[in-house]
């Protein structure tokens, strides 16, 4: 079993969020990468290539709630 310091798990953890975003719950993947780059950039480093996506990741999917949010508030009727 694959402790909590061993890059693995952050690498897959990386890839984990996405399905919210596919069912359309933007701010859910936003919430999750959020949640998961702090301790990313605490086991394998700031400049991996893992946290750089998913720093990447985070500004893609924080732009997309953001943008789902406003055409909630104002809806085309």
């Amino acid at each position: 079993m694959l402790g909590a310091e061993h890059p693995t798990p952050w690498t897959l953890a990386a890839t984990s969020p996405l399905g919210p975003g596919r069912r359309g719950d933007p701010a859910a993947v936003r919430d999750q990468f959020a949640a998961l780059l702090p301790g990313q950039r605490a086991v394998i480093g700031a400049e991996h290539p893992d946290t750089l996506t998913t720093r990447s990741n985070l500004a893609y999917w924080t732009k997309r709630a953001d943008s789902h949010a406003d055409n909630d508030d104002h809806p085309d009727s």
